[in-house]
């Protein structure tokens, strides 16, 4: 799933009102983090996902400022593929652990070439010293 699009904004009273269209659901709550897990739990119960799975692919953030909603978007999305490339690190430093390994450097070795330890080339492996 991509994601919900939702909106928070200040409402009258000084709170923060949460709304995804998505799900025809609102929210309401003293701060942003908790106006976002009301969120959750209104997507969660709505479409039937374990809040914690919920994820936002759009936060639209009214707090007087315009660039409020690209800040926070541009921020998100940089964070995100950040997590995408250390994934995609982990994964390529595992077969590379393997592959240079079943060649026959050492562990040391490999570790000095993939600028780890050779405990975490241990580690990879499934090996214990």
């Amino acid at each position: 799933m991509g994601g919900y699009d939702i909106t928070l904004s200040r409402g009258e009273s000084g709170d923060w009102v949460g709304r995804c269209d998505a799900v025809r659901g609102n929210t309401q709550a003293s701060t942003v983090r908790g106006a976002l897990a009301g969120l959750r739990d209104v997507i969660g119960l709505v479409d039937d996902l374990q809040p914690a799975h919920v994820v936002f692919s759009r936060i639209e953030v009214d707090a007087g400022d315009p660039t409020t909603t690209d800040l926070v978007h541009d921020a998100v999305t940089a964070r995100r593929s950040l997590a995408e490339a250390e994934t995609q690190a982990r994964e390529q430093t595992t077969r590379a652990v393997h592959g240079l390994t079943e060649v026959g450097l050492t562990r040391r070795d490999v570790g000095a070439l993939l600028g780890i330890s050779h405990q975490r080339v241990d580690q990879l492996l499934g090996a214990r010293s």
